[in-house]
């Protein structure tokens, strides 16, 4: 599961201007989408100094061009 604070660093040259970035995410909406559960997750990047959405599943789908980090805000 995606979590607030979680590192995602963007590496995919083809698809995006702002390949290599890196950005956190700051929030996470739990949506009920097609009878299940979906998360929106909102990612501050820092190159461009905006916040994006994207879905936890196309996350999940382009491991080509992501890797997660997770940030262990809860860790004690």
């Amino acid at each position: 599961m995606i979590e607030v604070g979680d590192m995602i660093h963007y590496t995919d040259w083809n698809q995006h201007r702002a390949a290599d970035d890196i950005g956190w995410v700051v929030y996470v909406e739990k949506h009920l989408k097609n009878d299940s559960s979906a998360y929106l997750i909102y990612i501050h990047w820092l190159n461009e100094d905006t916040t994006d959405t994207m879905w936890d599943y196309e996350l999940i789908e382009q491991t080509e061009a992501f890797t997660l980090t997770k940030g262990e805000q809860h860790a004690k």
